[in-house]
């Protein structure tokens, strides 16, 4: 699901209320404890309540909210006092309160920042950015313990024909139906970006090259038994072309590494006959 700033940061604080009353609890400790927190956006509302019961008579309500632009999160919390000398003046434990929940709301603007950044707008996998910066990461790794990655560059073959025969809103249908099909057949060391138009990237870690060469061929036989349903109800078989290379075997540095296995998938590419891998050394394989 795709949210704007506010529902993103709003998510966030629902999701995470428990997180966000112990810490807020912790923040507040030198004045008293929370008993009571109550989050209010939209019309929504998420309360937490302290299951300890409380002397009521050394309770404070704090009332308050965050804003920006037209938007805000309104803040209702009660706070059990441990010392008298706040009793008649709560301005100093509201002010302290309220930054305690700006901190909260600046990591969850963060949180939104950090995906949106990296994360490609039409598919919701890894984008190019991402990828770039994993790869650095990775080779940083190797520096330290010495363990190969490799990249593995995937195209849709005759993709060209798909957007000119029934537009680019099926060519978009498809490159998200992909998207899933990659994301479900991989494991968790097998990270998976959209480089641009068709073009997808793996970044494999700990992959062996013949654990690799398993891995696409189950992929690639996988969708020669998938027919994807267009828009117009017209059926697609989809084949696609791979390029691979491993830093660093094949590749001293992220741009050669890059560059290598993109080589590799249009060379797998021009040879025309469908769902192929290329490696370097030329060593192929089709499904």
């Amino acid at each position: 699901m795709s949210f704007n700033r506010f529902e993103f940061i709003s998510e966030i604080f629902k999701d995470r209320l428990q997180d966000f009353s112990y810490h807020l609890n912790q923040g507040i400790q030198a004045f008293g404890q929370m008993s009571r927190l109550q989050i209010s956006w939209r019309g929504q509302t998420e309360s937490w309540k302290s299951e300890t019961k409380v002397d009521s008579s050394r309770e404070i309500e704090l009332a308050f909210q965050l804003a920006w632009g037209e938007e805000s999160i309104q803040f209702a919390i009660e706070i059990v006092q441990s010392n008298d000398f706040f009793k008649k003046d709560k301005s100093l434990i509201e002010s302290y309160t309220r930054q305690i929940c700006y901190g909260y709301f600046l990591q969850a603007e963060n949180a939104y920042l950090e995906t949106h950044v990296y994360q490609d707008d039409l598919t919701g996998v890894y984008n190019y950015r991402k990828l770039h910066c994993d790869i650095e990461r990775s080779v940083e790794n190797f520096n330290k313990n010495k363990k190969p990655f490799s990249l593995v560059f995937i195209d849709i073959d005759h993709f060209k024909q798909v957007n000119d025969s029934y537009g680019h809103r099926t060519g978009s249908f498809l490159i998200q139906e992909l998207s899933k099909h990659l994301v479900s057949m991989v494991g968790e060391q097998v990270s998976v970006y959209r480089y641009g138009g068709d073009e997808f990237v793996f970044l494999c870690q700990n992959y062996q090259m013949n654990e690799l060469t398993e891995l696409l061929q189950k992929l690639l036989g996988h969708l020669k038994t998938v027919s994807f349903e267009l828009p117009s109800g017209k059926k697609y078989q989809m084949s696609l072309s791979m390029g691979v290379a491993e830093f660093p075997t094949h590749a001293k540095s992220v741009q050669q590494l890059i560059d290598l296995a993109d080589k590799m998938m249009y060379s797998a590419k021009k040879q025309n006959n469908g769902s192929q891998v290329l490696f370097p050394g030329h060593k192929k394989f089709a499904a």
